[in-house]
């Protein structure tokens, strides 16, 4: 019984590797193995022609004290950073808060919602670079209609960091999926308790929803 048992296991195991290996190839190749190869270059002097030589941390003590343009892409990297992230966060709670609720159509919405982070990137990137298009984009074109001289979205230093954190919200579905995921986890006894005790949508949030677990929450 124990020997059948391991077997079955094992069978599972090997099915396991196999359904995920077509990750861990991609994982590898086009992300792991790439990370590790510009680590090892950081240290070295190559042009991508010649043979690398080992210059130790020399890169590294140019780009703090020499190079200008590292300051500016750090700044603009935090730009992207602090403001993408907590955008992203706050809309897909949000979203799926109200896509965890039974209305008709709510399971078209969330596909709707979801859709962008399947396509492609390269094709989304496209797509977006012709609605932000200075002179024959969607946007552009919409505001020209009632007056507007819009801007050069990417093109202009004010407008192409927000139009770039506009695009990367774009792709919300996939944390709001998440989210979602973990509030229908959440037992609806909960909140019907708290609707007995006269609890607030707010404490309720705090209370229930942000812990998402009651073992967690404070009583």
């Amino acid at each position: 019984m124990f020997t059948k048992k391991k077997r079955r296991l094992g069978d599972t195991s090997r099915l396991f590797y196999l359904f995920i290996s077509p990750w861990i190839i991609g994982f590898l190749v086009f992300t792991f193995f790439p990370m590790m190869f510009s680590l090892v270059t950081s240290f070295t002097n190559w042009n991508g022609l010649t043979m690398p030589s080992f210059v130790g941390f020399q890169n590294f003590k140019a780009i703090l004290t020499t190079d200008k343009s590292f300051r500016t892409a750090l700044i603009n990297t935090l730009y992207f950073v602090g403001v993408s992230v907590p955008l992203n966060t706050i809309l897909s709670i949000v979203l799926a808060m109200l896509l965890n609720k039974k209305l008709p159509g709510t399971n078209m919405f969330r596909a709707i919602f979801y859709l962008p982070t399947i396509c492609s990137g390269v094709a989304l990137y496209i797509a977006w670079m012709y609605l932000f298009n200075p002179n024959t984009g969607f946007l552009n074109v919409l505001l020209g209609y009632i007056g507007i001289n819009g801007p050069g979205w990417l093109t202009d230093a004010k407008t192409a960091m927000p139009s770039l954190i506009f695009m990367e919200m774009f792709t919300v579905g996939t944390s709001m999926t998440i989210v979602l995921a973990g509030l229908q986890d959440i037992p609806s006894s909960y909140y019907e308790a708290a609707d007995i005790d006269g609890a607030s949508a707010v404490t309720k949030f705090f209370k229930i929803t942000s812990c998402n677990r009651k073992r967690t929450c404070s009583s």
